[in-house]
C-alpha cells in the first residue's frame, strides 16, 4: 500500500484531459497541471506555436545546459522513482509529447523546453507535471439551528432573523468558492464528491427533484452546479430559512461520512478525504476521546474508531467556523478529531478559523470565504500556492492593494472577501500591471460573498507574472441595505501566487499544544530547490488575553444551555457577550508579539515562542520578503491558527473540590480541574465532558456530567470493590488509584515558621524585640481537628533566649472556595528560659493557610504565649510574649 503521507498533503484536486489539446504557444514563463495516475497515456500535447522549430529540453526547471530534443526522452520523477516520457514527433514539426509508461507513479515530474526556429523565434517555457491518484471528496456540514445567526452577532438564539447574512449562507457560498479555487490546471475529470448534513441528526442529500439530489460520489462540474439548491432543499420539511432543532451530533456526521458514504473501507486508488464544517462542540456525545479514543458514534450508538487500521489513509479537515468555535472545549475536539496523534506519519490534517480570525486584534472580523483560502494553501502546502498579500479593511469608494511580484508563476489570483453579502456586482474592477489595465485577460467569478479573479498564465501568453500589480475595485454603493444590518462593513483584498520556482513551507511546531509549551515557527524557502538564505521572515502571533475556561468557570450564573447553543460553554460566553461583557474584556484584548525568524544551518527560518500562557486558539501571521537574482522581488504572508490546550490538569490543585458519594453501585465523583500556568492556577472551565473518563477495562459504565462552573460529576460501577481506577483527561492520566483513595488524606504535616518576637507585660520592660524559629510536626484527627507539637527557639534582645516544646489542638475553618482557611490553636508546654530552670506555659496561636497544592501551604501566623514562675504555679506568669511570622507547611 502505498504511504500517502506526502502525496496527501500536496495533490488534493486537480484536472486533466482524458485526450489533451494541443497547448498553443510554449508561452513566456512556467507551466504547471495535475494528471490522473489512471487512464490514457498520452499526458499533454504541447505546440511550440512557431514553424519547424529545433527542440531543446533539460530535465529540471533550472537549467545551465541544454540538450536536443530529437528522440523519446525519459523523465524522471523529483524523486527519481517513476518516470514519463516527452517525445518530438517528428523532426520538422512543432509539436512534443508527454506520455506515461508502465513506470509512471504518483510525483512530480520536472522539465524544461526551448523551441527555436531559422527566422530568430525562441520559445522557453518550464513544465511541472504532477501525477495523482483521484481523490473522493465529503463535505461533512454543520446544519444545526446555530448555523442561523450571523458569525459576528452574539448567539442569542433563535436567530433567525437575519437569513441573508447566516452562516449558512456564507457556508454556501464558501464551498462554491472554494471549489472555484481549483482551475481546470489542479481538478481531475476522475476526482468525485459528496455531501452529509448533521444537526443532532443526519438530513437526507437526496431531494424528489433530481436537478437538487446529490445521490452519491459525483464530478466538481455536477456538484458545484447542484450544491447550492441542495444545501437549501436538504431536508425540505425545514424549510424556508429553517435548519435543525435538535442539537448539534458531529460525531453522528463523521460516523455516516465514513461508514455509509465511503463504505468503511479505504480505498487504495483513490485519495479519500472528508471536510468538516462546524461553528461550535457536540453536545449530543456522539464523540468519545478520552483516554485516548478518538471514537465517533451513530444515533443508536453504533460506533466507529477513527484510529481504525482500515480508514487509517482516510484525510480529516477539520473547520471551525464563528467565534463559538474558538471557546476552547469545541476547539480542542475539532483539534483531537483532525490531530489524532504525535506520529509523523499521519495524514490527518487540520485547518482553523475561530476566534483569531473573525475577530483579530484590531477588532475586524473576517470572511468564512478565507477559511477556503488557507484550507486551499495547506493542502496544497509545499507545491507553491501562498498569499502575496492580504489586507483586512474597512469597506469604502475605492479599496486597492498593490506588490511587486516576481516572474515564474503560473497563477496568480485576486481575492475580495465580504463580511455582508452584495446585491450588485462592482461596476469597477481593475487590475493593472506596470501601469498597464490587464483585467480582460482575468478570469472574474461572483458569489454572495467574494470576487475571485484568476490570471492562468498556462494559457496568457502575451506577458508574464513579473511586475508592479494594482488590484482596485470601487465599491461606491456597493451593500444593499435591504439585506444587512446597519452598521459598517468590512473587506479583505488578498492576492495569491501558485509559483514553479518557489516552495514555502510553514510550521508552527507540535500538533497538540497545551498552556506551558514552546511552539518553533519555522519556514522553508527554497528557490528550484536550493534554500534561499538572505530573506527577511517575520512571524506576527496573536493571542488571548486571558484564559476563556477560567472566565467561564468562575462565573456564578449558571446558565442553563439549549441544545442548538451548544454545552454550558457556549451558553455561558453568549451570557456574557450580552449581559457582562466588561467580564470579556481581556479575554478579547488579544495579545501581540512580532518574532524574528533567523535562518539556521539546516535551511530553514526558525524562531521560538514560549508566550503560551493562555488556552485558546492563537493566530500566526508569517511575512517573507526577498530580491532573488534572475527571479524578481518575492513577498509572500501565509495565516495560520493553532489551537492551544489547558496545561496538564492536576487533580490535587483543587483537592477541596474533589469528593466522592454512592448511589447503591454507583459510585459518584465530583471534580472540578485545574492546571497550573505561568499567570498562576486556572480552571479548565465548562465543555469538557467528552474529554474526561475512566478506563473502560476497569468500570461496567459510566456517565460523565458537566455541571457548569468548572466541575464534571463522574457516574459510575466499578468492576470489583478493589477496583484500580484510571481516570483520563485527553489521553492523560490524571489519576489512577483505588476508588476508596480518589481524595488523598494526608494525616501528617512538617512545617518550618519563622519571624520576630515581641515581649508582653513585664516581660516587655526587660527585653526588646528579637526573632524566632519552629518546626511543627503535625496529625490530622479530622477534617477540620489537628494534634501539632510545635519545638522553638525564641530570641529577644539583649542576648535572652527561651527554648520550648509544645502541643497544640488546631480547629480548620474554610474561609473561601479556593481552599483558604484559617485556624485556631491553643495548648501547652514546657519551656527552659535561658539561664534557669524548665518551666511550663501556655500558648495560643491565629493562623492564615493559603495552599499551592493539597501538598504545600503558606502559612502566616501569629501567637501568644505565657510561662510560670515555676514548673507547677499557674498564676502570675514571669514571662509573656507574641509571635508574628509565617512559614511553610508540607503534607505527607
Amino acid at each position: 500500500m502505498i504511504n500517502r503521507c506526502f502525496f496527501i498533503s500536496i495533490f488534493l484536486l486537480s484536472y486533466s484531459f482524458l485526450v489533451a489539446q494541443p497547448e498553443e504557444g510554449l508561452g513566456p514563463s512556467s507551466y504547471s497541471k495535475h494528471f490522473s495516475i489512471s487512464g490514457n497515456n498520452i499526458l499533454l500535447t504541447i505546440n511550440a506555436g512557431i514553424q519547424t522549430p529545433t527542440w531543446l529540453y533539460c530535465d529540471t526547471l533550472s537549467c545551465n545546459e541544454f540538450k536536443p530534443l530529437d528522440t523519446t526522452k525519459i523523465i524522471t520523477s523529483k524523486n527519481g522513482v517513476g518516470e514519463i516520457i516527452i517525445s518530438n514527433l517528428t523532426s520538422n514539426t512543432g509539436i512534443v509529447e508527454v506520455i506515461k509508461n508502465q513506470n509512471t507513479i504518483e510525483g512530480e515530474y520536472n522539465f524544461t523546453l526551448i523551441a527555436r526556429n531559422n527566422q530568430g523565434s525562441v520559445k522557453q517555457r518550464e513544465f511541472k507535471i504532477i501525477v495523482r491518484a483521484p481523490m473522493h471528496l465529503v463535505f461533512v456540514l454543520d446544519r444545526s439551528g446555530s448555523m442561523e445567526c450571523p458569525d459576528e452577532e452574539a448567539t442569542n438564539w433563535p436567530c433567525n432573523n437575519s437569513p441573508n447574512d447566516s452562516r449558512w449562507n456564507k457556508l454556501k457560498s464558501a464551498i462554491v468558492y472554494f471549489l472555484e479555487k481549483f482551475g481546470e490546471d489542479t481538478i481531475l475529470n476522475e476526482d468525485r464528491f459528496n455531501v452529509v448534513y448533521f444537526s443532532g441528526a443526519i438530513a437526507s442529500s437526496t431531494d424528489t427533484d433530481p436537478s437538487k439530489s446529490i445521490n452519491g460520489f459525483i464530478s466538481v462540474q455536477d456538484f458545484k452546479a447542484k450544491i447550492v439548491d441542495n444545501m437549501e432543499s436538504a431536508p425540505r420539511e425545514l424549510m424556508p430559512f429553517r435548519l435543525g432543532r435538535d442539537g448539534t451530533s458531529i460525531g453522528e456526521g463523521l460516523f455516516h461520512a465514513i461508514k455509509n458514504t465511503f463504505g468503511n473501507a479505504e480505498d487504495a486508488n483513490t485519495t479519500q478525504r472528508i471536510l468538516l464544517f462546524s461553528d461550535g462542540e457536540d453536545n449530543r456525545s456522539s464523540l468519545e476521546t478520552n483516554g485516548g479514543n478518538r471514537i465517533v458514534k451513530s444515533s443508536n450508538n453504533d460506533s466507529k474508531d477513527l484510529s481504525d487500521p482500515n480508514i487509517d489513509e482516510l484525510e480529516i479537515f477539520t473547520i471551525g467556523a464563528a467565534s463559538n468555535a474558538s471557546i476552547v472545549p469545541a476547539a480542542s475536539q475539532l483539534d483531537e478529531i483532525a490531530s489524532p496523534d504525535d506520529n509523523p506519519n499521519s495524514t490527518s490534517r487540520k485547518i482553523w478559523a475561530s476566534q483569531h480570525t473573525f475577530y483579530d486584534a484590531t477588532g475586524t472580523t473576517g470572511f468564512l470565504t478565507t477559511i477556503c483560502d488557507n484550507l486551499y494553501m495547506q493542502l496544497l502546502e509545499g507545491y507553491s500556492p501562498n498569499y502575496i498579500l492580504f489586507k483586512d479593511m474597512k469597506l469604502k469608494g475605492q479599496n486597492k492593494i498593490k506588490f511587486a511580484l516576481n516572474k515564474k508563476v503560473h497563477r496568480l489570483m485576486f481575492d475580495a472577501h465580504f463580511e455582508k453579502p452584495y446585491a450588485t456586482r462592482f461596476e469597477d474592477l481593475k487590475i493593472t500591471r506596470n501601469g498597464e489595465d490587464v483585467t480582460e485577460w482575468a478570469s472574474i467569478n461572483y458569489g454572495s460573498y467574494y470576487i475571485k479573479v484568476d490570471f492562468n498564465f498556462n494559457d496568457i501568453t502575451t506577458f508574464d507574472s513579473e511586475g508592479e500589480w494594482i488590484f482596485t475595485c470601487n465599491s461606491e454603493g456597493f451593500i444593499d441595505k435591504h439585506f444587512n444590518r446597519s452598521g459598517s462593513s468590512n473587506l479583505r483584498l488578498s492576492a495569491t501566487a501558485d509559483d514553479t520556482a518557489i516552495k514555502l513551507r510553514f510550521s508552527a511546531g507540535n500538533k497538540k499544544l497545551r498552556v506551558g509549551d514552546k511552539i518553533t515557527p519555522t519556514v522553508s524557502l527554497k528557490h528550484y530547490g536550493n534554500s534561499v538564505q538572505d530573506a527577511k521572515v517575520k512571524v506576527t502571533i496573536y493571542k488571548p488575553g486571558d484564559d476563556l475556561g477560567d472566565i467561564l468557570a468562575r462565573e456564578p450564573n449558571n446558565i442553563e444551555p439549549n441544545q442548538e447553543q451548544g454545552g454550558y460553554a457556549t451558553s455561558k460566553y453568549t451570557y456574557l457577550q450580552l449581559n457582562k461583557p466588561e467580564v470579556l474584556k481581556n479575554y478579547l484584548n488579544k495579545k501581540v508579539k512580532t518574532i524574528d525568524l533567523e535562518y539556521t544551518p539546516t535551511g530553514i527560518y526558525k524562531g521560538i515562542y514560549d508566550g503560551l500562557d493562555v488556552a485558546g486558539v492563537y493566530r500566526l501571521v508569517y511575512t517573507v520578503e526577498v530580491d532573488i537574482p534572475g527571479l524578481g522581488k518575492v513577498k509572500r504572508m501565509k495565516e495560520q491558527t493553532i489551537n492551544v490546550r489547558v496545561g496538564i490538569v492536576d487533580l490535587d490543585l483543587n483537592i477541596k473540590e474533589r469528593q466522592v458519594t454512592k448511589d447503591g453501585s454507583t459510585i459518584i465523583w465530583t471534580i472540578r480541574p485545574q492546571y497550573m500556568s505561568s499567570k498562576g492556577k486556572k480552571y479548565i472551565g465548562p465543555g469538557y465532558s467528552y474529554a474526561i473518563g475512566i478506563d473502560k477495562a476497569d468500570v461496567n459504565s459510566q456517565t460523565v456530567t458537566d455541571l457548569g462552573d468548572g466541575r464534571y460529576k463522574i457516574s459510575f460501577t466499578p468492576k470489583s470493590n478493589n477496583a484500580n481506577i484510571n481516570l483520563y483527561f485527553f489521553g492523560d492520566e490524571i489519576y489512577t488509584g483505588k476508588v476508596k483513595d480518589f481524595i488523598p488524606r494526608y494525616k501528617r504535616g512538617l512545617s518550618f515558621h519563622g519571624g520576630i518576637t515581641k515581649p508582653y507585660n513585664t516581660m516587655d520592660s526587660l527585653y526588646n524585640d528579637g526573632i524566632y524559629g519552629e518546626i511543627d510536626l503535625s496529625y490530622k484527627l479530622s477534617n477540620n481537628l489537628i494534634l501539632e507539637g510545635v519545638g522553638g527557639y525564641y530570641s529577644f534582645e539583649p542576648d535572652f533566649n527561651i527554648f520550648g516544646a509544645t502541643l497544640f489542638l488546631k480547629g480548620y475553618f474554610p474561609f473561601v472556595k479556593n481552599g483558604v482557611s484559617f485556624s485556631l490553636a491553643g495548648g501547652g508546654g514546657t519551656y527552659w528560659p535561658k539561664g534557669e530552670d524548665m518551666t511550663t506555659g501556655v500558648a495560643a496561636r491565629v493562623a492564615l493557610h493559603i495552599p499551592f497544592n493539597p501538598k504545600f501551604k503558606l502559612v502566616a501566623d501569629a501567637g501568644y504565649f505565657s510561662l510560670h514562675q515555676s514548673r507547677f504555679e499557674f498564676s502570675n506568669p514571669k514571662y509573656e510574649f507574641l509571635t508574628l511570622g509565617g512559614g511553610l507547611k508540607f503534607a505527607f
